[in-house]
């Protein structure tokens, strides 16, 4: 699944106007935990937007499913991009 849209719904290339909609399709409809690497490229986290995902990483990397992460926010920072490096360090 290959989609970009740029959020609060400005542009998107496919079916989804909003970032929640276009990652719940990406990682709850079309991935099957434990196949594969899911990719996620970023500029910044909300940490209370990503917790209702963290189950379904657990399981996707505990049935040997692997995950990238890639932030552009800074980790000195004390924004929830902080927090979120922290916890996806916590879960290798």
């Amino acid at each position: 699944m290959n989609e970009f849209c740029l959020h609060p719904n400005v542009y998107a290339t496919g079916p989804h106007n909003g970032l929640l909609k276009m990652l719940e399709s990406a990682w709850v409809r079309h991935i099957k935990p434990g196949e594969g690497t899911i990719y996620i490229i970023s500029a910044f986290s909300n940490y209370n937007g990503g917790v209702r995902f963290y189950d379904l990483f657990r399981e996707h990397t505990d049935k040997g499913g692997k995950i990238e992460v890639y932030f552009a926010g800074s980790t000195a920072q004390k924004l929830s991009s902080k927090e979120v490096v922290r916890d996806c360090q916590l879960l290798k």
